[in-house]
């Protein structure tokens, strides 16, 4: 059975890599810290870590655990209580509780993606900033952790924890030495801090003195939800000597951009109570990210719609107005994507905050705008001072883009006049794919990488526009190729239903949210769960439940432009837009959400069936949900 010629190639930005880190608690501010309860690991929220970095062959425990924890702020996961169940690999590890353990139970299967880093070994003696000031706690003389507290919100950049270092004596209530451990892959030698120590009873987290935060910004990129190791470096660094760590609070509720409501943690012998924290949370968007995606790497690799010649932005010309040109029709559909995600940022904004290089093959600064001299790359970084001036993003890092030019179009189009075309019915979908397969007819494009380098739009009763895919061997230029047609209508047969009454006849279908909050987040993870062709209804999107997605021509094929081909079951990829379906999402759907039975239902509206051409959708559907 022969597949389906895609019409476009999908742009999308995946935010597998971007989970929200936040603690989902529904306990009560007034609730009893004194209750002991291990946390099965099995029951860890978010499993897929995204990247992982490190400087051995594959990831240590400290390497996976900094990631864990971030992805799971109120898990605070240490070697004093888990350890590694068999040898990690380069995607995935086995993590089980310590048999002695007074935390956690059982274990956990985590996947990420690791990326192995030069050794940057820190030697703790050339610490910057050695003299703490005052440090407080409940004992006669501080504790590791009242010392790291301290020592990290004064060096910022350390992130120095027990899995790394460990105190070498006795420390006193003046000073203490901190050692890097034998088996540390982040620090060497050893550091003498001194500081002033007052003992304290317990403090209630209600008397912190500064709980305006000021901004605080994300420590992951594209993160957009802050996390519990972000609230605690903030509060240390507004209340000097506080002393408060990971381990001593945890959310209440879910956090937002604006405030948090955390609580004292049932093992914190330093902090009781309550408080209410309010900030300014801004997400942190490295530019470097547009060169993963151009580079097919890291975060920037899922972000990437094709894998037309990875490691070059492909341009039309190297004239400074057409590599601009070539620039923005490849960032513009990311930050649309972004924006999905709550990350608002226009073209204009990044011109706005970024310095943009033109640079040649010896990396110099080329200022030639004609094209006359070859621009070999260009290089975006953040402009000082201009890194916060974008509400709620905070912009950083730098990335250089190599450049290829494109070939005209014209070498190979020849002929604009298709003739007459007879799609197989008068839908959108059959029109357009009918349109596409005469022009690479009329123009003899047979090469099926090249084939997939095209795309049409516009299209009209006797007119369309061809347009080359990102990144192809080939520029249409900005407005595209017109072409003309005459077309041969037929009477609509082949509709397709899709029905969600008929996904979940065998299944319970369950669903992870950010929460119940009705909008764009919330709606994208119900719209993602229902699409997925991978997962819990791949037997309803692959099988023969779909009426009518196949069509008489023996081509099968998805529904939307987020549902990719299928090679293993010659399933073409969908060319509905989700992006219009998500925008219009509450207007097709009611949407019942029963926060006691921890379920939500879609039912289809009176009305709003035929939500494309050649498409309807019908019936209803419930979700068992739980929050991250």
């Amino acid at each position: 059975m022969k597949k389906l010629l895609s019409l476009l190639a999908a742009t999308g930005l995946v935010a597998s890599s971007s989970s929200f880190a936040v603690a989902c608690k529904k306990d009560n501010l007034n609730e009893s810290n004194n209750d002991v309860e291990k946390k099965d690991l099995e029951t860890i929220t978010n499993k897929d870590l995204g990247e992982i970095t490190g400087v051995g062959d594959a990831p240590n425990l400290s390497d996976i655990l900094y990631m864990l924890n971030s992805k799971n702020s109120d898990l605070k996961a240490t070697d004093a209580d888990v350890e590694l169940d068999g040898t990690p690999t380069t995607t995935a590890a086995k993590i089980k509780a310590k048999s002695d353990s007074k935390k956690f139970s059982g274990s956990v299967d985590v996947k990420y993606t690791y990326k192995k880093v030069a050794n940057t070994i820190k030697d703790l003696g050339t610490i910057t900033n050695k003299d703490l000031g005052e440090i407080t706690g409940v004992g006669d003389a501080p504790n590791l952790e009242d010392i790291l507290s301290v020592l990290n919100s004064k060096n910022s950049d350390l992130k120095a924890t027990n899995a790394d270092v460990e105190l070498d004596g006795t420390p006193t209530t003046a000073a203490a030495k901190i050692k890097a451990k034998s088996d540390s892959k982040k620090f060497s030698g050893s550091v003498d801090v001194k500081y002033t120590y007052k003992k304290v009873a317990q403090q209630s987290l209600n008397n912190i003195k500064v709980k305006e935060l000021g901004d605080i910004i994300g420590t992951k990129d594209l993160d957009t939800f802050v996390t519990l190791a972000e609230i605690v470096t903030a509060i240390n660094s507004k209340n000097s000597g506080y002393g408060l760590i990971d381990d001593d609070i945890e959310f209440v509720g879910i956090p937002t951009k604006k405030e948090a409501n955390i609580k004292a943690s049932h093992t914190s012998t330093k902090f009781t109570g309550t408080a209410k924290v309010t900030f300014n949370f801004r997400v942190s968007f490295n530019v470097s990210t547009l060169e993963d995606v151009i580079n097919d790497k890291g975060l920037g690799s899922a972000a990437r719609p094709n894998k037309l010649n990875v490691g070059f932005l492909m341009v039309p010309g190297y004239d400074q107005q057409s590599i601009m040109t070539g620039f923005q029709s490849f960032v513009v559909p990311l930050l649309e994507k972004a924006a999905m995600l709550g990350i608002s940022i226009t073209f204009d904004q990044i011109q706005t905050v970024s310095n943009i290089e033109f640079l040649d093959a010896d990396g110099n600064k080329v200022s030639d705008t004609s094209g006359n001299t070859v621009i070999n790359s260009i290089k975006l970084s953040a402009k000082a001072g201009k890194e916060n001036s974008l509400d709620g993003v905070h912009i950083r890092g730098e990335g250089n883009i190599k450049l290829k030019k494109q070939k005209s179009a014209s070498d190979l189009i020849k002929e604009t006049n298709l003739g007459e075309i007879a799609p197989v019915d008068n839908s959108a979908y059959m029109i357009g794919k009918a349109i596409l397969e005469a022009f690479l007819s009329k123009n003899n494009i047979n090469d099926k990488n090249l084939k997939n380098q095209f795309g049409v739009t516009n299209v009209q009763k006797t007119s369309a526009v061809i347009k080359t895919v990102f990144n192809s061997d080939y520029s249409a230029g900005k407005n595209g190729v017109n072409v003309s047609f005459t077309i041969q209508e037929k009477e609509s047969s082949d509709r397709v239903d899709w029905d969600l009454s008929k996904m979940s006849s065998k299944i319970e279908p369950s669903v992870t949210i950010t929460s119940t909050n009705k909008g764009a987040t919330l709606y994208k993870e119900l719209f993602d769960s229902l699409t997925d062709t991978k997962n819990q209804f791949s037997e309803y999107w692959v099988g023969p439940y779909l009426d009518g997605f196949e069509d008489p021509m023996g081509d099968m094929y998805f529904i939307f432009d987020s549902q990719p081909e299928d090679e293993d079951n010659y399933i073409g990829a969908g060319t509905v837009s989700s992006s219009d379906f998500l925008r219009k999402f509450d207007t097709i759907f009611d949407i019942n959400i029963d926060s006691a039975s921890t379920k939500i239902t879609l039912t289809v509206k009176s009305g709003k069936e035929n939500f494309a051409d050649g498409f309807l959708v019908k019936g209803t559907l419930t979700f068992k949900y739980t929050t991250k």
